[in-house]
């Protein structure tokens, strides 16, 4: 981004919808990894067997059986999911883009208070501190509305700000 040019800040909105578009990517790819490691929904995987079950009076265990494995699947896929999302989140901002796939569809990025480009190590605590905004009840987003800066907890930690713009390498 040039540095002649005044920032302008992206909303919670704006950022919102980016992180939707992120979320999505992210959790199409833990459901593939799933099914990669052999992992498939049990809804999908027996779902025929379960209808028969419950036809023939084992409905309840067999819905509970199913109430189970969806949850037990949920659950890896949550944990595939965080797998996912740091790396994801810290080398696309650390990266020419300068933004996730979300972000960049947003047309925003993230920069330091500068406007300069974020380093590995300044994208990888910012994702870390991005879990300081989440375990307070997401109270840590919040905040975007009641600065001039438009600054998450995780921006005012690690001095980024999110802004909008291309960068040199479109």
């Amino acid at each position: 981004m040039k540095s002649a040019e005044p920032l302008r800040y992206a909303g919670f909105w704006k950022r919102f919808a980016a992180y939707g578009y992120d979320a999505s990517i992210v959790s199409i790819a833990a459901i593939l990894l799933r099914i990669c490691l052999g992992s498939v929904h049990p809804f999908l995987a027996h779902s025929g067997t379960l209808y028969l079950q419950a036809a023939g009076g084992g409905g309840a265990d067999a819905m509970l059986n199913l109430w189970d494995g969806m949850m037990d699947w949920l659950d890896q896929l949550t944990r595939d999911s965080a797998f996912i999302s740091a790396p994801y989140t810290i080398l696309f901002t650390a990266g020419s883009w300068q933004a996730t796939p979300g972000k960049r569809f947003c047309h925003i990025m993230v920069v330091n208070a500068n406007g300069s480009k974020l380093t590995l190590l300044q994208s990888t605590l910012r994702h870390a501190a991005s879990g300081l905004s989440v375990v307070i009840y997401y109270l840590g987003f919040f905040t975007i509305f009641f600065t001039r800066e438009k600054l998450a907890l995780h921006d005012m930690i690690c001095k980024t700000r999110v802004v909008y713009g291309r960068t040199t390498a479109d």
